[in-house]
């Protein structure tokens, strides 16, 4: 499989530069709003800028080989939580009704 990388959204103009050089420069801000129509990336963009985050690489970021990177593509690295609608975070949290 393919891995998307930053490369891949360079058509979004100066925002992507920016936010993968404050990744780059550990400068990265505390949040980031990402909005568009549907099916125009957004989940898999910030999936690219969590996984850079947590990237331990010296080059480029993400760089798909470092075993962070492993473990996020696996879903198992211990500093990524996915929220999804519906989905509590843990099994004691319940639906206010």
């Amino acid at each position: 499989m393919e891995q998307i990388t930053f490369r891949d959204f360079a058509e979004q103009g100066d925002k992507i530069q920016a936010i993968q050089r404050q990744i780059t420069e550990n400068q990265f801000t505390h949040a980031v709003m990402i909005s568009g129509e549907p099916g125009t990336g957004k989940k898999t963009l910030a999936s690219v800028i969590a996984k850079a985050i947590l990237c331990s690489s010296e080059k480029d970021r993400p760089c798909n080989e470092c075993e962070n990177c492993r473990l996020f593509d696996s879903g198992e690295h211990p500093d990524m939580i996915l929220i999804q609608k519906g989905n509590p975070l843990a099994a004691e949290t319940k639906k206010d009704d």
